[in-house]
């Protein structure tokens, strides 16, 4: 049965079945059993309506300025979009104004504002009084609304100015950077609104080792985990307050495994911080191969009365880094691989939405990698929560490039960004290395010495690594201070004699030639330069594994990025694949199968067979023996090659010596055991004649500010790619969403990407694409907004009636009670006809087991009913 993109298939099981279509929108974790009941605590995203001025505005932080001429902007902006021909920032002052009001009921409550980040000096102001000066470009701050805000229809107004200027005072601390200060509000900006009995914020608090919710482990075992909670609790009341704490750990199908409750009297205006230990009975292990998660929830009661709670999600592990097995977690070695990050991308620059951050870390984990270095500062918060998704270890790093200044401003705003960094970061179970260091910096060892203190200070225990820069970077050079030693393969950091544990933190550009690096090549550039490339990535990495020493690498750099070297990457700034990005591929365990992303057996061939290709045909694989067929006819069964650059890899490559070129198709075969595990084909370019879209993920948030990459391919019949195409393609749209950027691009290397925002309506969003003598290509995406679980009349919908946040790993659905007991079979969709999960049972709680795509997504669930029997809805 043929299907349009919007019907999910009936399938026929007996003749005698009678099937019964349910449609349900899916939201949430658990059951409603599960949920709170409601407290005071409200979040309310602050990323509509800011007004917005590039350049100074006298008088802007006036209530009463008037601001309409202004350019209207979401939430996280840029001040520039940014592109590889145009890779500059601007640099220096913008203006943001909103105004707002509030609910009458809010009186009485505390109300915050919290700004993720601000490039890189921000002042704030509230009705006129200045609430804040920030400084340093990465990480957020909160502030205090609520003595300076007006109630009802009053509009209250909030005024930022932010400068974007590099400043001595605070770390980079200097110009010439190898990333660029993309400025503006480039995080969400958040409005929270509590009891006056609450639990803090941790940045707020401002307490060493405490504030907000603190977790640790100090015992971890495959039977038994012990969970140290410590929860500060504040009473802005007049009076005292008889405070009880619940604490609640729940499991991915929603049931609570352990609980604690404590009681204590809460002086007016004081606060407490409560300690509890709950024992976790044969507890699910987060690693990267099963990064399991929980749910710590937290309530906080006034009496009997909840006034507050939090959600906190945790991966229940123990780490720790040694010099002769590596990093060994929950006592097991592992051996990482990975890359350097940055937080920077096409056109948006680093103002990414949460959700397209996901798929972006989804992509890096779909390489192989399992590791990366946050370079060279702190991410979003949007970050460590992918990685804590998706099994990506994070060394986590302050900010710093080259830059060190022997002055109170600058030493102490560096020790403020790693306590703060630690406060935000320390319950991530990803974070398992922090770089209490300045990237490449000579800093001295009394800064040195207090860097490592205050992060140990900060996170009490034996699951606190600090990570430094080597003595060649110190003016004393002495023993580096911190507890692992990490470097560069071009600072000789292979050639080091520590004992400490060691980690290869740069390798595979700089050695290969300087700033004139072999390693820097476009994506749309010919087989031979992409194949260079290839070969520095696996001497290096070949390298770095035969270290006696080995724990972790990070190949500089996973993406291309604006700033020195923009085309260092192994996928560019289009987020679109260069050949070394399946060379990494190929060196993940082929026996590791995640029900997430793209993992298990691959292969890949990394030419693209035209006149112009090399002759000699190299395949990435993970498989045991690799088969090669030209036009159909075998051309050779290959073991992995050997040599110099090969002894030390998990899966070397396959490389296959051809007499010549014939146009046509080269199949590869992967074998495991003599078996067939993956296949690759590549077929000789032709004429092209089409455009093709292809969305990271088809379904988007109708909350104004979620964003999507779209990639546009130029393709021949075949559907090949036609790699030498710049075409010049325009771009519309209709629906609930805009086009970020311009909207005529031109292709490089027959291929190139865009952005789609939702707006704050639900429905069908349709991008089509337009060439000359082109067929025309036309996309689907959904926009919708959260909602709870729904039961429709059975007709699909043409646009979604709501959207959710998509479904964990046993994520629990309660079905009408007309199917109690009946058998049926459970299959969900997605709106385009993707068939994404099946279950059969007589049961009414249903339990997906299946790790669904953590993001926002619409699916579709056909319920078919193996008995006679008809509903009644």
């Amino acid at each position: 049965m043929k299907t349009g993109n919007n019907q999910a298939p009936v399938i026929r099981l007996r003749l005698d079945v009678i099937v019964t279509t349910i449609f349900i929108i899916l939201c949430g974790l658990v059951q409603a059993k599960n949920q709170f009941q409601k407290s005071n605590r409200e979040s309310v995203t602050f990323n509509l309506d800011w007004k917005y001025k590039k350049g100074d505005a006298s008088g802007a932080e006036n209530p009463s300025f008037n601001d309409a001429s202004w350019e209207d902007v979401v939430i996280p902006h840029s001040t520039k979009w940014v592109t590889p021909e145009d890779l500059e920032a601007y640099i220096g002052i913008s203006w943001y104004r909103k105004q707002f009001a509030l609910d009458e009921k809010y009186q009485g409550k505390k109300i915050f504002i919290e700004f993720e980040a601000a490039m890189q000096f921000a002042e704030v102001w509230i009705n006129g009084t200045k609430k804040i000066a920030h400084e340093g470009g990465y990480m957020g701050f909160t502030i205090d609304i609520t003595d300076n805000v007006s109630f009802s229809s009053t509009k209250n107004v909030v005024a930022v100015k932010v400068n974007s200027i590099h400043n001595e005072k605070w770390a980079p601390g200097r110009d010439k950077v190898d990333f660029n200060y993309h400025g503006g509000l480039y995080r969400d900006v958040n409005c929270y609104v509590t009891d006056k009995l609450h639990i803090t914020d941790a940045l707020f608090a401002n307490k060493v080792a405490g504030g907000g919710i603190f977790i640790t482990y100090p015992s971890v075992s495959s039977s038994s985990a012990t969970v140290n909670v410590k929860t500060h609790v504040v009473n802005g009341y007049t009076a005292s307050k008889n405070c009880k704490l619940v604490s609640e750990i729940v499991d991915a199908q929603g049931s609570v495994v352990q609980s604690a409750t404590k009681d204590k009297s809460i002086e007016a205006g004081k606060d407490h911080t409560f300690n509890q230990n709950l024992v976790v009975s044969n507890p699910k292990l987060w690693h990267p191969h099963s990064p399991n998660l929980y749910t710590l929830r937290t309530k906080v009661k006034d009496g009997n009365t909840l006034v507050d709670h939090y959600n906190t999600r945790i991966g229940i592990r123990s780490i720790k880094w040694t010099h002769s097995n590596g990093v060994l977690i929950n006592g097991k070695s592992f051996k990482a691989y990975g890359g350097n990050v940055h937080q920077d991308i096409y056109g948006l620059g680093n103002a990414i939405p949460k959700k397209a951050i996901y798929y972006d870390l989804k992509r890096f984990r779909e390489s192989g990698m399992d590791f990366v270095r946050a370079a060279h500062y702190p991410h979003s918060s949007a970050f460590y929560d992918a990685c804590d998704e998706l099994g990506i270890l994070v060394m986590n790093a302050i900010t710093g490039w080259q830059f060190f200044k022997n002055t109170a401003a600058f030493k102490n705003n560096s020790y403020k960004e790693i306590r703060e960094m630690i406060r935000r970061d320390r319950n991530h179970a990803s974070v398992v290395l922090w770089e209490t260091s300045l990237n490449e910096s000579r800093f001295n060892k009394q800064w040195a010495d207090n860097a490592h203190k205050y992060g140990h200070e900060e996170y009490p225990g034996d699951q606190m690594f600090t990570c430094g820069w080597s003595s060649n970077f110190s003016s004393t050079p002495t023993k580096v201070v911190f507890d692992v030693m990490i470097g560069a393969s071009q600072h000789n950091i292979r050639d080091n004699q520590t004992t400490q544990p060691v980690m290869v933190c740069e390798y595979g550009h700089w050695d290969y030639g300087g700033h004139s690096s072999t390693s820097n090549v476009a994506r749309e550039a010919a087989d031979a330069p992409l194949l260079v490339q290839c070969d520095n990535h696996q001497d290096g990495h070949n390298k770095n594994r035969a270290l006696k020493w080995y724990a972790a690498d990070a190949v500089w750099e996973y993406s291309d990025h604006s700033g020195k070297n923009p085309v260092c990457g192994v996928i560019d700034y289009y987020r679109i694949p260069k050949f070394s990005y399946y060379f990494y591929q190929s060196q993940r365990d082929p026996n590791f199968v995640s029900p997430t992303f793209n993992s298990g057996p691959m292969i890949y061939i990394a030419n693209r067979w035209t006149t112009s290709s090399p002759t000699k045909v190299r395949v990435f694989s993970n498989c045991n023996r690799v088969s090669l067929y030209l036009n159909g006819s075998l051309i050779e069964t290959r073991q992995p090659d050997t040599g110099p650059t090969c002894g030390s890899l998990l899966h070397p490559p396959f490389t296959f010596s051809l007499s010549s070129f014939t146009a046509g198709e080269l199949k590869a075969v992967g074998l495991i055991g003599g078996q067939e595990k993956a296949t690759h084909i590549r077929k000789t370019p032709q004429v092209k004649v089409a455009l093709k879209l292809r969305a990271e993920n088809d379904t988007l948030l109708a909350d104004g500010s979620d964003a999507r990459l779209v990639w546009v391919d130029v393709v021949d019949a075949n559907g090949t790619v036609v790699p030498t195409d710049n075409s010049s393609v325009s771009l519309s749209i209709s629906g609930p969403g805009t086009i970020l950027g311009p909207n005529t691009i031109s292709m490089k290397g027959g291929q190139l990407a865009t952005w789609i925002r939702s707006k704050t309506t639900m429905g069908t969003i349709t991008l089509t694409a337009r060439s000359s003598q082109l067929t025309t290509a036309t996309l689907n995406l959904y926009a919708g907004v959260a909602t709870s679980i729904k039961f429709v009349k059975p007709v699909v919908p043409s646009a979604p009636i709501s959207t959710l946040v998509i479904p964990m790993f046993g994520t629990s659905i309660k079905l009408p009670h007309q199917l109690k007991g009946k058998m049926k079979t459970i299959r969900l969709y997605t709106l385009a006809g993707r068939l994404v999960y099946t279950t059969s049972t007589k049961t009414n709680n249903i339990t997906i087991q299946k790790q669904m795509p953590l993001s926002s997504a619409i699916y579709v669930a056909k319920i078919e009913l193996l008995q006679k029997k008809k509903l009644t809805q």
